[in-house]
């Protein structure tokens, strides 16, 4: 909604409750000729605009943390924009791209080297990988959540119900040791803070829309 216009509109649906939130990583192939940030840094600066990074959709939020990271590096890297994460995996695949932002089963799946977390903090299920914070830079802070919406004017006390039976399910030893093979952990949010989160999140990306130039102020 902040960059285009919709035939729907963030009132348009009401939060019923949040399953799971992950943060993305900055994954490359592990035949490019660095092994860490580091490596990396030196060896975009030796050769300005060769590499590129492959996201998903345009202006979406991983396009925008890669964006943000290599303007605050001072590095040169293009974009490759994907027809979805498919996609980017065969940009990768091909040499066409050496970079894709994305969360951990992706880069688990296809082999591919982690060169950061876009989180505060190392994540739990992953603690091997380090954040950009730790290494000394700070793009935005960018995950993927997955909740459970209805259409507006559902009535609260079903918004509640859900709420409640979305909270007992997402807690669920079954739910979690499914999502442990996904790589992946639950995350619980009620109704009223995953409401929160979600209009908070649409102001957020606007400003981050503005900082990457791609709004005005």
């Amino acid at each position: 909604p902040n960059i285009q216009k919709l035939p729907y509109s963030p009132d348009s649906f009401v939060s019923c409750f949040r399953v799971l939130q992950d943060h993305s990583v900055l994954w490359t192939p592990k035949t490019a000729p660095w092994t860490d940030l580091k490596s990396m840094i030196a060896e975009i600066k030796k050769n300005p605009g060769k590499y590129c990074y492959a996201t998903s959709g345009v202006n979406n939020p991983a396009h925008m943390a890669n964006l943000l990271l290599f303007k605050e590096l001072g590095l040169k890297v293009r974009h490759l924009p994907s027809n979805g994460g498919s996609g980017c995996i065969q940009a990768m695949n091909t040499g066409n791209a050496h970079f894709y932002a994305d969360v951990p089963p992706v880069g688990r799946t296809y082999d591919l080297r982690a060169l950061g977390v876009y989180s505060p903090e190392r994540l739990p299920h992953c603690p091997d990988i380090p954040t950009f914070k730790e290494q000394g830079v700070n793009p935005p802070e960018t995950y993927v959540w997955q909740g459970i919406f209805a259409p507006k004017g559902t009535p609260r006390e079903i918004v509640d119900k859900l709420s409640a039976v979305g909270e007992q399910v997402v807690n669920s030893p079954e739910l979690k040791e499914l999502f442990a093979k996904l790589d992946t952990i639950p995350a619980y949010m009620n109704a009223q803070d995953f409401d929160a989160l979600y209009r908070n999140e649409i102001k957020r990306q606007h400003d981050i829309y503005v900082q990457a130039g791609v709004l005005k102020q």
